[in-house]
């Protein structure tokens, strides 16, 4: 450490107190930023999941119009879970293709082809469904949902 007009540097040039500061100023940033961009990512996962359920529910129309080519009375009514991206009632599986976020679980009630309600888990969130649109969504899985209506 030398001196020079009764200042202290470093061997490098650096006054202790700007060691200090830039390091308090950094901290601060960080302090300030990482939470904001944590809350950045969950609205975009939240968004995400949004999205993958609104793909999902034209991937299951999509199919019901290829049905009809090959089965005219062909129509979805009643409750189907969904497992693993398929739509499951009784002993019928209707595997629905899809790409991007296949939803991990849920359930979809129709009338006559007509979405009623539902609930479509995706990557940990629930995404309700009612009057065949998205009406909220949540953290967790559609076993336990606590609603967040969508602004």
């Amino acid at each position: 450490m030398e001196k020079f007009s009764g200042v202290s540097y470093s061997k490098h040039g650096h006054f202790r107190a700007e060691l200090f500061v830039i390091s308090f100023v950094l901290f601060l940033v960080g302090f300030v930023v990482f939470p904001k961009a944590q809350g950045a990512y969950g609205k975009i996962k939240m968004n995400s999941a949004i999205d993958s359920a609104y793909s999902y529910k034209e991937s299951v129309e999509n199919y019901y119009v290829s049905q009809l080519l090959y089965d005219g009375g062909f129509k979805f009514d009643g409750s189907y879970i969904i497992s693993s991206g398929n739509l499951v009632s009784g002993d019928n599986t209707y595997n629905i293709l899809m790409g991007g976020n296949v939803p991990d679980g849920g359930y979809l009630n129709y009338v006559d082809n007509n979405l009623i309600d539902g609930c479509i888990s995706i990557k940990g969130y629930s995404v309700l469904i009612s009057n065949g649109e998205v009406s909220s969504v949540s953290k967790g899985n559609c076993d336990v949902v606590s609603e967040v209506a969508l602004n």
